[in-house]
């Protein structure tokens, strides 16, 4: 098969700089997510706030549910995109910013700041309202702030989002000042050339994708496709595939009431009994369980 340059990851800004005097850049709360988003990276830290809908976002080597009122956390550089759940509008507001540059004048400990340790795999980027209430409520009370711009706003907005940030230094399975300095970030080249393919599932997933199909997509074979899976995502193909639609409907799960069966069907099984042996295998428990705990 004959070799073509690959799609890079496209570096996607809303703005050209940030501000000399606060330099944090706001996408006003409300933000209508559009069914499918291309992968892409920024050159500062995203903060996302749900405040509507659910899908699912596709991150680093992860895929991961979303629902209301859960925060996303993406450090600079990391490939990601999102996806709401079918025939729900997602509405979200963003925050972009560099932590070291915004947040140390008021914190004392740089590494809690580190876009390094938010780059490791036990960083887990998405913050579930129910498991994390109080880092998701800072982040909301941030957004407050900046819409009423009462006097001190900008002393009250850095002061949240330090708070923020020590609460997820506190969550994550490792003591942040344990980690060593200058270790390596993930190295993303692996996703970046399967990149096609990767946006061409989140457009398809429901429906049966040749391997064939995407190998040519990113103009590598077969066998070096699955390679780069495997060194990207730590899985194959078909895994990742499978692993997309169950979380798609994880996502369904917790923020509607439709029934199984069509949960299913949107997911893309033909059948409820496959569907659940999947959904259980992956997710440790069945669809009725997991919508119960929801």
């Amino acid at each position: 098969m004959q070799k073509r340059s690959f799609m890079p990851v496209v570096s996607e800004e809303h703005f050209g700089k940030l501000p000399d005097d606060f330099p944090v850049y706001f996408l006003e709360a409300n933000l209508v997510l559009s069914p499918v988003r291309r992968l892409h990276s920024h050159k500062f830290l995203e903060v996302g706030v749900c405040f509507e809908g659910s899908g699912i976002f596709m991150y680093g080597d992860r895929i991961s549910s979303f629902s209301k009122g859960d925060v996303t956390v993406f450090p600079a550089e990391m490939p990601h995109c999102a996806k709401s759940s079918p025939k729900v509008q997602s509405r979200w507001g963003f925050i972009f910013f560099d932590p070291a540059k915004f947040l140390s004048p008021v914190c004392d400990r740089p590494e809690i700041l580190s876009n390094s340790y938010m780059s490791d795999a036990s960083f887990p980027c998405i913050f579930k309202a129910g498991k994390t209430p109080g880092i998701c409520a800072l982040f909301k009370k941030v957004f407050k702030s900046y819409k009423k711009r009462e006097l001190y706003f900008k002393t009250e907005i850095r002061s949240l989002l330090l708070q923020a940030f020590i609460l997820m230094s506190r969550s994550c399975e490792f003591r942040v000042e344990n980690k060593k300095s200058g270790s390596a970030e993930k190295d993303f080249s692996a996703i970046e050339r399967i990149s096609p393919a990767l946006n061409y599932i989140s457009n398809n997933y429901t429906k049966r994708i040749k391997v064939l199909s995407l190998a040519k997509l990113c103009g590598v074979s077969i066998e070096t496709l699955r390679r780069l899976f495997r060194r990207g995502l730590g899985r194959s193909p078909k895994s990742y595939m499978q692993n997309m639609r169950i979380r798609m409907a994880a996502a369904l799960l917790e923020d509607s009431s439709d029934p199984i069966g069509e949960i299913a069907v949107k997911a893309g099984y033909r059948t409820v009994s496959c569907f659940n042996r999947k959904f259980t295998k992956i997710m440790n428990t069945s669809p009725r369980k997991w919508r119960k705990k929801h």
